[in-house]
């Protein structure tokens, strides 16, 4: 791609990889940079969730900033550096063919999130349900997990936790890595399928109690368990890779069934006649 990028195009690098970086060297065209390393041309800072008057989480706030000037920037509905990564690669085009970056700040506000994300909705019971199910690994894994622990709320913390698929030789350890993050991370943790039960070992010999942590063959299984499990202010993170099927999870305890179609991965005809 970057060889074939005309003199005066456009090349837009994240700042905060040093392979990506590396790339400057390759080019003569117009370089902007975006990330949340000093130097960079759209320079991140101050991530954070934010809370509305009541303290209910809400999303993402960020700093950006661009040639002197700084951007508060706000996403409501989702978690993660993913989607602040996201927007300041966004924020970093616009600025490389000189937009107006407030109007671009504006526009984030109407961040059409992806199906599966980090995505925040309200759960049943006055619960708050975050929805990463549009795959796993390792990283994304412990990435939300932390994410989990972050946020602030009243009651429990559940994680459910589906099979991590295509890890090879890596599998066991992967796996049960992830159960020594959850127990510090979370203070009830849901297994789902014959992989995830070694996320249960890796909790338990990191000394997680054995009450707290349930474990299912499959995600209609957890669906029905989480259906009558989830209570006012509990907090749930929902995550697997896509063969789990962890969307039936997520499906059976957001509030907002009418727009599951829109909202969740996975919904087209083919997906749901499969088990």
């Amino acid at each position: 791609m970057i060889k074939t990028l005309k003199s005066d195009g456009l090349l837009v690098l994240n700042a905060d990889d040093e392979d990506i970086v590396k790339m400057k060297g390759k080019t003569k065209s117009h370089i902007i940079t975006f990330g949340f390393k000093e130097g960079a041309d759209v320079l991140g800072s101050g991530d954070s969730i934010f809370y509305d008057e009541k303290g209910i989480p809400k999303g993402i706030i960020f700093r950006a900033d661009e040639s002197g000037n700084s951007l508060p920037v706000v996403i409501e509905g989702v978690f993660g550096r993913n989607h602040v990564y996201a927007s300041l690669a966004t924020l970093a085009l616009s600025s490389g063919l000189k937009f107006n970056m407030l109007n671009a700040v504006n526009a984030l506000k109407n961040y059409d999130v992806s199906p599966g994300r980090m995505r925040l909705f309200v759960g049943k019971n006055n619960s708050f349900v975050i929805d990463d199910t549009y795959n796993s690994s390792p990283f994304a894994c412990e990435f939300a997990l932390k994410t989990l622990k972050e946020v602030k709320n009243q009651t429990r913390k559940i994680a459910v936790l589906g099979d991590m698929l295509e890890l090879g030789k890596h599998t066991i350890e992967a796996h049960k890595n992830i159960g020594r993050i959850a127990k510090e991370n979370c203070d009830v943790l849901v297994v789902v399928g014959p992989r995830a039960q070694m996320i249960k070992e890796g909790a338990l010999e990191a000394g997680m109690n054995n009450e707290n942590i349930y474990e299912f063959l499959n995600s209609l299984q957890a669906r029905d368990f989480m259906e009558t499990f989830v209570k006012k202010g509990d907090l749930v993170l929902v995550k697997g890779s896509q063969g789990m099927r962890m969307e039936k999870v997520v499906e059976a305890i957001i509030l907002d069934k009418e727009n599951k179609e829109k909202f969740l991965v996975r919904q087209d005809r083919e997906w749901l006649k499969k088990e």
